[in-house]
């Protein structure tokens, strides 16, 4: 898809409103931490603010990505899904106030919600048709093998997202 074309396509209103919303967060970070805490007056503020540069750069990049890409990779990151939250259970897992969900640095639990998105839709596109309740059970398991592993952790709050 060319660059004109999603310039011309884009939600205008969603752009101001999730502004609006940045900045009411922003806006709300500042006057509930601002000058409470030892260290830098404006420490959580500038930690949001980069957050929030992050995402929007992740936002901006995504806007050129062709979706039809992830059938191509769907099963590879279902499975590297797997692996990572397998490894969180392992003696490489990191436990964090009583719970073992993180993986070095990061909890594969918050990767794994955006992956089973992304090749949970390639599932169910290429199934022909959920008609009967036996249609069901393929994707119960699809869904079922990752929630297990994170309720494994436990984190339930995750699973149930």
């Amino acid at each position: 898809m060319g660059r004109n074309k999603i310039i011309k396509n884009l939600d205008y209103s969603l752009l101001v409103v999730v502004g609006l919303l940045l900045l009411i967060g922003l806006t709300m970070v500042y006057s509930s931490t601002h000058l409470k805490f030892a260290g830098h007056p404006d420490y959580y503020l500038l930690r949001q603010i980069t957050a929030v540069v992050l995402g929007l750069g992740a936002g901006f990049v995504l806007l050129f990505y062709d979706y039809r890409v992830s059938d191509r990779v769907s099963y590879f990151l279902y499975g590297l899904n797997l692996v990572m939250l397998l490894l969180v259970l392992s003696p490489l897992g990191r436990e964090v106030n009583g719970a073992k969900s993180w993986l070095f640095f990061f909890q594969p639990a918050e990767i794994s919600k955006i992956i089973l998105i992304i090749t949970f839709a390639t599932y169910l596109e290429k199934k022909e048709s959920l008609k009967s309740f036996v249609d069901f059970i393929g994707p119960f398991i699809y869904m079922g093998i990752p929630t297990l592993l994170i309720i494994a952790q436990p984190n339930l709050g995750t699973a149930l997202v």
